[in-house]
């Protein structure tokens, strides 16, 4: 199940907490610099503030490939806190490979794949990064820069993985309507799920 379609709004004063954690400011000002930062999660074919992804994956079933937020569309290069509700040891958690951001990722490796909104690479590119798995506790999280590869991270317990995540970016990259955001009319990027069941209650 894609956060695309399951979404919680995040209280008030925890944005605040996560927006001015000492890390995520850090990581935040060294991309962006002094830019205004918020929390967007898409939602059909819009994108609400303050709201985190709910992702859930059956034991097995089929994942998108290792791929890097960055490489997704121009102007999406989110900070991303990836959070584990269910499922904490390495047969469920993210697989990431560290340091891998500071590579300049070849967009001439990445595979064509209609299925998924992620833009994986290939096999033989990624032969050159070791990836990881981490064991996790009880409200730890992984937070990680656009350009780091991640994915892959088929479920190998004998249970659902629930997690969630959120993703930080800059204001400026997208159009602010009454109480949402939309892409702009030149982004290239396509949020594959219908609009037909927009509803204005959800932004209010």
């Amino acid at each position: 199940m894609h956060p695309n379609t399951r979404q919680i709004k995040i209280q008030r004063n925890l944005v605040e907490k996560i927006l001015k954690n000492e890390s995520i400011r850090t990581i935040c000002e060294n991309l962006y610099g002094n830019k205004k930062i918020n929390i967007f999660q898409e939602y059909q074919n819009r994108l609400r503030t303050k709201h985190m992804g709910i992702r859930i994956v059956k034991p097995n079933s089929p994942v998108s490939g290792v791929h890097a937020e960055s490489n997704s569309s121009p102007g999406w290069d989110p900070v991303t806190l990836w959070c584990p509700l269910v499922g904490l040891d390495k047969k469920y958690t993210l697989r990431i490979s560290p340091k891998s951001h500071k590579k300049k990722h070849p967009l001439n490796q990445i595979v064509k794949d209609k299925k998924y909104l992620a833009k994986a690479y290939s096999k033989k590119y990624l032969k050159k990064f070791k990836f990881h798995r981490p064991n996790m506790k009880v409200g730890q999280a992984i937070v990680f820069h656009p350009n780091l590869l991640h994915g892959g991270s088929s479920c190998k317990g004998t249970s659902c993985r629930v997690s969630v995540e959120i993703r930080i970016m800059r204001e400026e990259h997208f159009v602010k309507k009454k109480n949402y955001y939309i892409l702009p009319n030149k982004s290239k990027r396509k949020i594959r799920l219908s609009n037909k069941y927009l509803n204005k209650k959800y932004y209010n």
